[in-house]
């Protein structure tokens, strides 16, 4: 079951992107380097949102704006349409 979205907020789906870069520094295994923005697609809309985007669309934001949001088993992300910094 999928959530409706409801004051101003998106329903994400978060791209996750595993880079490999080589380094003459040792890290240990899994480390990610944290960047300050996220690129997600958009699976829903609240009905009071007032950005042009639609379904589909990918937007980006401030990683620390993303909300995570566990119900259940499931783990859903949103992000209020003021932090959308852009559309792609």
């Amino acid at each position: 079951m999928q959530p409706t979205p409801c004051n101003r907020h998106l329903l994400v789906e978060v791209e996750e992107v595993k880079e490999k870069k080589e380094s003459s520094v040792l890290l240990p295994d899994g480390f990610t380097q944290a960047s300050a923005f996220t690129k997600a697609k958009v699976v829903a809309i609240a009905n009071d949102c007032s950005l042009d985007v639609s379904a589909g669309d990918v937007v980006v934001f401030h990683t620390s704006m993303l909300q995570n949001i566990k119900v259940g088993e499931s783990n859903f992300k949103m992000v209020l349409e003021n932090h959308v910094m852009c559309t792609l």
